[in-house]
């Protein structure tokens, strides 16, 4: 009777072997390298998202600058902060029709808000026609 309890089968250890360890960091690897490329993207458009906003309140300012004082034809180049902005008034007097006598022309202004981000310049641009002296 004893005889037969010493030939039984070896009972397995408990644990993982190599292989099964390997794959699991393999995998492991894989998800945490694509949870960290949809989160570093997901930040760089945040970031281009915020730089567009502000782009767009700067323009938006620099029109209530220009249109606060009487309008007349010139450029301006600047910097604010990061922005490089850039104006444009010209006179249009193509939009009066002919034979009419107006004690005011109409001006174009055009504003151009740039910025870096990254390797590329981005760009946010506005058009307005103001009403102003001759």
């Amino acid at each position: 009777m004893n005889a037969s309890r010493c030939t039984a089968e070896p009972v397995p250890e408990g644990g993982f072997t190599l292989i099964e360890l390997l794959v699991a960091f393999a995998l492991a690897a894989l998800v945490l390298g694509a949870l960290y490329t949809a989160f570093s993207q997901g930040l760089r458009v945040s970031l281009a998202t915020q730089h567009a906003r502000d782009a767009a309140l700067l323009a938006a300012s620099s029109f209530d600058a220009e249109t606060s004082v009487p309008v007349r034809a010139r450029q301006i180049e600047d910097r604010v902060g990061s922005f490089a902005r850039h104006v444009v008034i010209r006179p249009r007097p193509d939009l009066v029709p002919a034979g009419a006598q107006l004690g005011v022309l109409p001006y174009e202004i055009d504003v151009e808000i740039g910025w870096r981000e990254g390797p590329s310049v981005r760009t946010v641009a506005l058009s307005t026609l103001w009403m102003g002296p001759r």
